[in-house]
C-alpha cells in the first residue's frame, strides 16, 4: 500500500512539472508574439517620421529581426521605403535583410524582388551586390533566373568561380528563351562544368540555321498546278516562314521547330505560348544545303517543296505593316498603302485647283484635292 501512494505521488509530481513546462512553453511563445507585434507597432510608428534616412534603415529593420510574418514585414517596409524622403529608392541593405532573414523562404523571393523593382533594385542589382560586378554584360537576362537558381547563387561560397557561375545559371535559364546567348555564354565559359556538353549540344541544334529560299509546284484536286516559293529562317529550335502581301511587307509566321536525326518537325506556336501536338510541315534533310517538304496548303492541294541555303544569316526582317488608305495622304502614300496603284484616275482641274478620282475594281474611289486625300469610297 505504501508503495503505492509513493508511485502514484511520483506520477503526480512527473505530470504537474509537465503541465507547467507545457504552460511556461505557451506563455513565452505568447510572450514573443506579443513582443513580434510591438516592435511592428513601434516599428511602423518610427517611420511615419518621413525624415528617416537611410542609414537607420537598417537600425529599424533590426528592430524587427525575427518576426516570423513576413507578409506585414514586406507591406511595412513598403510604407517605411515611400515615406523615405519621398525617396522611391530601396539598397542592397534592406533586400538583403529579407534574403538572410531566418522566416524567409525560397518561394518568397519573388514578392521581394517586386518591392526592389518598384524602388528601382533588381535582382540584377542583388547579385551584383552579391558578387561585388560593377557591370554585367548580361544584365537583362538575369529576370530569367528562378528561385531554385537564386538560392544556389547566394549559397554559393566558391570565391573563385562566383561569376562563372553566375554566367553558367543566367546561360541555363536563357536555353528555353534564345538559346543563341546560352551558346555564347557558356563559349566564354567553356571549362566550367559541363560547358562543353552543352556548346556541343546547342551547336548540334542549330547546324542548320541560315536563311532558306526554294520553290515547288502545288496540284489540285482538279490537275490544277502552280508555281510557289517559300522562304525560312531557321534558328535553332524556331523556324520563321517569311512572307510579304498586301497589308504586311517582311512579315513572318513563327514556329518551333524540333530535330530528330535526318528530319525537323515545325509545330506552330499559339498565342498563349503553347506547341500544337501535330506536325505544320516535317523537313526532310538531304544534305547541309537542301531541305525538302511536302506542301498542302489547303486539304485540295498536294506539293513538294525544295529548299536550298541561301546564307547563315538568322537575322530577322524589318516588318511593316501596310497602312489603309484614309484622309490627308499623300499620293505616294496611298500607291504604297493597301489598295496600291489605281487602275484609272479621272482628273478635274479648275480655278479652285486640282481634283483627281482614282478609280479601283470592286467599285472603291479615293479623291484628292490638291494632291491630298479628301475623300474615299468603298462600296
Amino acid at each position: 500500500m505504501e508503495n503505492n501512494k509513493k508511485a502514484c505521488k511520483n506520477v503526480f509530481i512527473c505530470l504537474l512539472i509537465i503541465i507547467v513546462l507545457i504552460a511556461g512553453f505557451l506563455g513565452i511563445k505568447a510572450y514573443q508574439k506579443y513582443e513580434m507585434k510591438q516592435r511592428i507597432s513601434t516599428f511602423s510608428f518610427k517611420i511615419q517620421d518621413v525624415s528617416i534616412s537611410n542609414e537607420n534603415i537598417n537600425i529599424y529593420m533590426n528592430d524587427i529581426n525575427g518576426y516570423d510574418d513576413l507578409k506585414t514585414t514586406i507591406s511595412t517596409v513598403n510604407e517605411m521605403i515611400r515615406k523615405n524622403n519621398n525617396k522611391d529608392q530601396i539598397d542592397a541593405d534592406q533586400v538583403r535583410y529579407f534574403v538572410n532573414n531566418n522566416s524567409y523562404k525560397c518561394d518568397e523571393w519573388n514578392n521581394i524582388f517586386k518591392i526592389g523593382e518598384k524602388y528601382s533594385y533588381s535582382k540584377y542589382d542583388f547579385l551584383l551586390d552579391e558578387f561585388k560586378i560593377n557591370k554585367y554584360d548580361y544584365a537583362e537576362y538575369i529576370k530569367y533566373l528562378n528561385d531554385s537558381q537564386l538560392s544556389s547563387l547566394i549559397a554559393f561560397k566558391n570565391e573563385d568561380n562566383k561569376k562563372n557561375e553566375l554566367d553558367y545559371q543566367v546561360a541555363i535559364a536563357c536555353l528555353d528563351r534564345d538559346d543563341n546567348i546560352s551558346l555564347e555564354i557558356f563559349n566564354k565559359i567553356s571549362g566550367y562544368k559541363d560547358s562543353t556538353q552543352k556548346i556541343q549540344e546547342l551547336n548540334e541544334i542549330h547546324k542548320f540555321d541560315g536563311f532558306w529560299r526554294g520553290t515547288g509546284t502545288t496540284t489540285s484536286s482538279t490537275g490544277y498546278t502552280r508555281e510557289i516559293s517559300h522562304t525560312w529562317i531557321i534558328n535553332g529550335k524556331y523556324a520563321y516562314n517569311t512572307y510579304s502581301d498586301e497589308k504586311v511587307k517582311n512579315g513572318y509566321t513563327k514556329y518551333y521547330a524540333e530535330r530528330n536525326g535526318n528530319q525537323i518537325f515545325i509545330r506552330t506556336i499559339y498565342d498563349n505560348g503553347n506547341i500544337a501536338t501535330y506536325d505544320e510541315f516535317v523537313f526532310n534533310i538531304i544534305n547541309d544545303s537542301t531541305i525538302t517538304y511536302d506542301f498542302i496548303p489547303l486539304i485540295s492541294y498536294t506539293g513538294k517543296m525544295t529548299l536550298n541555303k541561301e546564307s547563315n544569316s538568322v537575322e530577322l526582317p524589318n516588318t511593316t505593316v501596310i497602312k489603309e488608305p484614309s484622309i490627308g495622304m499623300t499620293k505616294s502614300e496611298v500607291e504604297n498603302s493597301t489598295w496600291g496603284k489605281p487602275n484609272k484616275v479621272n482628273k478635274t482641274t479648275t480655278k479652285y485647283g486640282v481634283h483627281e478620282q482614282w478609280v479601283y475594281s470592286g467599285n472603291k474611289y479615293i479623291y484628292f484635292d490638291d494632291g491630298v486625300v479628301t475623300g474615299i469610297q468603298d462600296y
